[in-house]
């Protein structure tokens, strides 16, 4: 999957983020049926990370490629055409066959007596520290 992400990414958009200046970042939040046309602009990659609670790896990893994490799209432009881009978001996930990228609930089961684990079920959610 990570190959197929990664040739999402536009190249002339991966020319111009090697640069040394804060990258802008704006995050869109989309559903089964369009994006939402209200986004939240970040300066930097950094402030995406913190606020978004997302891991810089993963950022690099979606950004620009009209693949949504999380139900979000990471993209260093804002997004002109939503219902064009809404379009190649639903192609692409074709390809990509990505289903869910979001928290799930796990539930744990020892491997000899078959109870549930102590605690379970654990949520995948982002546990802020």
């Amino acid at each position: 999957m990570t190959d197929k992400l990664k040739n999402l990414k536009s190249e002339t958009l991966s020319l111009e983020i090697n640069s040394n200046q804060p990258i802008p970042v704006f995050v869109y939040c989309l559903d089964d049926t369009s994006i939402n046309k209200k986004l939240v602009k970040y300066n930097s990659m950094a402030e995406v990370i913190k606020k978004e609670e997302i891991s810089y790896n993963t950022l690099l990893l979606f950004r620009d490629t009209n693949v949504p994490f999380r139900n979000k799209l990471y993209l260093t432009r804002p997004i002109i055409d939503f219902e064009n881009t809404f379009d190649k978001i639903k192609e692409i996930l074709k390809e990509v066959k990505l289903y869910v990228n979001t928290p799930q609930t796990v539930w744990a089961y020892d491997a000899k007596t078959l109870e549930l684990v102590k605690g379970s079920p654990f949520s995948a959610e982002l546990q802020k520290h």
